[in-house]
């Protein structure tokens, strides 16, 4: 709260709405509201709403995987990749699954210059899967 007034003087938030957003957004993991709140900060002028942060919040939790998934995976394994990327790389022929990829595959600089592309490519995708035009 002490973070939203003085990030927007003229827009202080009262207790009142604090303890209403708190009992709305106690679902949310702290750090998970705190990502949502600094991504605000840097694009609106605006104080935001409960329910923009609401909104902010659940477009992050559908894009991370839960902690029973990550658990799930084993030790070492990481945060599972989320489908969209996976996708993508299939569809790019860059994800090889359990078969070693041969070493001539990569020799040519023109493979190298493609390859370079399409992760560049892949960074820039939106979840829907669908590359920028360039």
């Amino acid at each position: 709260m002490a973070k939203l007034n003085l990030s927007y003087p003229r827009q202080q938030v009262t207790r009142a709405t604090a303890d209403l957003w708190y009992a709305e957004l106690q679902r949310f993991d702290a750090h998970l509201l705190t990502s949502v709140l600094r991504d605000h900060l840097k694009y609106s002028s605006f104080a935001p709403s409960c329910a923009e942060l609401y909104t902010g919040a659940l477009a992050l939790v559908g894009d991370t995987p839960s902690q029973a998934a990550v658990e799930a995976r084993g030790p070492g394994r990481g945060v599972p990749m989320p489908e969209h990327v996976k996708r993508r790389l299939t569809e790019l022929g860059l994800r090889k699954v359990g078969r070693p990829v041969p070493a001539d595959d990569r020799a040519g600089p023109a493979f190298e210059e493609n390859r370079m592309w399409q992760m560049a490519a892949l960074a820039e995708m939106d979840p829907a899967g669908k590359v920028p035009v360039r």
